[in-house]
């Protein structure tokens, strides 16, 4: 399973709750309305900062996003919508130059399991 994690910053002008609304009511949309997209990924969520507890340092993103593929190949399936669809509407909410893209493998560490009473 291989794991994107996609760092975004808003665009200069635009408050967090903007693109916070942007980016789960219009973007989300339209992502998910592509079958390209939805054939490619398995999972995609969006990861909306809370407000750091004193003494920790606020991460300089404004979300994550996470998408779940099963292999490679199916990442490089999505790139010519990604490239005529995707990223002109990323371009209404966030600062492209400032996006950083983490593809790993994902090892699960820890399984939390349902105890039964």
């Amino acid at each position: 399973m291989i794991k994107v994690s996609v760092f975004l910053t808003r665009r200069p002008g635009t408050s967090h709750q903007e693109f916070i609304s942007y980016w789960t009511n219009k973007h989300a949309r339209l992502v998910c309305s592509l079958p390209e997209f939805m054939s490619a990924v398995r999972r995609y969520t969006q990861q909306h900062p809370l407000k750091s507890p004193v003494g920790v340092p606020e991460a300089p993103y404004d979300g994550i996003a996470e998408l779940w593929l099963d292999d490679m190949e199916s990442l490089g399936r999505m790139h010519d919508i990604y490239a005529s669809v995707i990223v002109p509407d990323e371009e209404q909410f966030l600062d492209r130059a400032k996006t950083v893209m983490l593809i790993t493998e994902e090892k699960q560490i820890i399984k939390m399991v349902d105890s039964e009473p």
